[in-house]
This record gives structure tokens, sequence and C-alpha cells, in this order.
């Protein structure tokens, strides 16, 4: 996959190690050593070396990796975005798209297939959305799932916009078996639970054709699949059955 294409990691789960070949916007480099809070780097064009903190690198690369990743948007898809008028609703589209490439992240490999196998067997999708953002929530949403009727959204005062899909611990070989995008950082919820807050995964998801709720249709599920990856759908499938 191209590398604009690519899930932005967390910050927090993002890690530099020794001889990785990571860029800034001086050039590529290699990382020589490393003695927290700090490292020393070889520049791979000029060989120079050089001390950076560690922090700052992380940010630094995740800050290059996200510029790249929306200038690739906006380049593949510049008549979509150039012919809205409206700052706000470029953004808004901007976003959308991003969340399109996630989706082809999901389904793109086996591992992918077999997590969203499971998770349209076993999983609650649900949003916690204040009164404020509730209107916006259920028209994207009704927009984006063809459904006439408002989604069931909990009775919320508060200021918050929470989408959220949580699922049962499975395992440790089921565990290994699920793949999620780097983004993603799972919470365990309760002793059987795990949960997972992230909006785009969770827009991802009903693009998909899973539904707010716990009960998912799994043959619409299995209609965004590539046909080669639907042995590995259904094996998640009964693995989510039997979590």
């Amino acid at each position: 996959m191209n590398q604009a294409l690519q899930t932005i990691p967390d910050f927090h789960s993002f890690q530099i190690n020794e001889s990785d070949v990571l860029e800034n916007r001086i050039g590529e480099y290699m990382v020589m050593s490393m003695t927290p809070p700090n490292m020393i780097v070889e520049y791979l064009e000029t060989g120079r070396q050089q001390e950076l903190e560690i922090k700052g690198q992380k940010k630094a690369v995740l800050s290059l990796m996200r510029e790249r990743r929306e200038a690739f948007i906006r380049e593949k898809y510049s008549n979509l975005l150039n012919n809205l008028k409206d700052k706000g609703e470029r953004l808004r589209k901007l976003k959308r798209i991003g969340e399109c490439l996630l989706i082809q992240e999901l389904t793109m490999s086996e591992q992918s297939a077999f997590t969203v196998g499971f998770l349209a067997s076993n999983s609650k999708v649900w949003a916690e959305v204040g009164y404020i953002y509730l209107p916006t929530f259920k028209a994207q949403y009704k927009q984006m799932t063809g459904d006439d009727d408002d989604p069931y959204v909990p009775k919320n005062d508060h200021d918050q916009f929470e989408m959220r899909v949580s699922f049962p611990y499975p395992d440790e070989r089921v565990m290994n078996a699920l793949s999620f995008p780097n983004d993603i950082r799972i919470r365990q919820r309760g002793s059987k639970r795990l949960i997972i807050n992230f909006a785009s995964f969770f827009w991802g998801l009903i693009q998909m054709g899973f539904r707010m709720g716990k009960y998912q249709d799994t043959e619409r599920i299995r209609q965004s699949i590539p046909e080669e990856l639907h042995g590995r759908y259904e094996q998640g499938m009964r693995e989510g059955l039997a979590a």
C-alpha cells in the first residue's frame, strides 16, 4: 500500500528503536544509539550525525506522515474538494475520505477480514452524543446508512461526542489473530470486554454495513469484503460467536 494511505500511529503507541530508518524535515536518518531522553542519528544522504530528543522526533515524524497523507488525499481527490466552496465542508469531506481509506485497510488482508467477521458476529456499536451535536450526528448516520428512522442514542446532557465499539475479550490465540489499524487504542471494559473509542473506526464500520446496536446483518457486511477473503471473514464470525 502507498505510504500515504497508511494509518498514522497514535503518539503513545509509536515507538522509536535503534536501527530504525525514519524521516524528519531534514531528511531520512538511521537511529544509531539511544540514551533517553535523547538519541544519536545519522542522516543517510550526508552521513552527518546529530543528537535529537526522542519525544520531539516522535512528533516530527508523525507530523510529516500526516501532512503527506493529507497531501495525497488533496491531490487524488482535488476535483471533488475544489467543487466544495465552503471551507468547513471541504474539511469534513477530507475527513470522510480518510475514513474511506481506513476501510480499505480493514478489508485488504486475511487478518483484517477475520477481524471484521469477529466484530460482525459479536460486538456492540453505539454512540454517546451531547444534545448540541445530536442533530448533526443523526443526519450523518442516516446519510451513510440510508435508514429513514432516527438511530437510538442514549440521552446525554453532557457536551461530548463518543462513538464506541465493544467486543468480548478473546483468548490469546484469537487476540493474536485480530488486526486493527495503528491509530486504534483498545481499552479493557470490565473483566470480559474490550472497547474502542475512535470516531473514524466507528464511521468506517458503519460504512461497511455495521449498524448501531448488538446485532449485525452479517450478510450485508460480507458484501464489503473481497470475495477471496470470505473464508477468513467466516472464520472470524465463528470465533466471535464462540467468544
